[in-house]
Order: structure tokens, then C-alpha cells, then sequence
């Protein structure tokens, strides 16, 4: 299991299109991968899961990622989060 922590940029926070991106993006990895927030936990690949996170701009989120590839993946996860969320 590898985490890591994200402060989230993106104006809409994680709503709409980067929650859309998010989503997309996570179910292209092949193991699983949870966000949390506020003390709840949710699939990064579920996308009405990540909207009830309510994850705003400024948001402290941490990832977590298992699996079989789950360094790459991690680091895969880690720079899509740069750009897009």
C-alpha cells in the first residue's frame, strides 16, 4: 500500500471535470485506489463517490493506492493529480 497527500488546485475543487478526469484517470490503474477527506474514504474511481467528498480548493486529500504495481501506479496517480486536480 503507498499514500500520498495532495492539496487540491483545481478552482472547482474536486467537483464536475477534475472529479470526471479523477475518475477516468483511476480506473485506468489497475489496482485499487481510495481518496479521503474529512474523514471519509471513497473509490477514486467512483465518480459520485468522489462528489460527496466536497473536496474544495485548498482541500488536504490523501491517496492510497494497492495493488500489484501500486509504486507505479502511485507515481502515475501522483502527477496526473499535479496537473489536473
Amino acid at each position: 500500500m503507498k499514500q500520498f497527500d495532495h492539496v487540491v488546485q483545481s478552482p472547482e475543487g474536486i467537483h464536475a471535470r477534475p472529479a470526471m478526469q479523477l475518475a477516468g484517470f483511476a480506473k485506468s490503474l489497475s489496482g485499487k485506489v481510495t481518496v479521503s477527506c474529512g474523514g471519509r474514504t471513497v473509490s477514486a474511481k467512483n465518480l459520485m463517490q468522489l462528489l460527496t467528498l466536497h473536496a474544495g480548493r485548498g482541500a488536504e486529500v490523501t491517496f492510497t493506492v494497492e495493488g500489484p504495481e501500486e509504486i507505479k501506479e502511485t507515481e502515475r496517480l501522483r502527477e496526473f493529480c499535479r496537473k489536473n486536480v
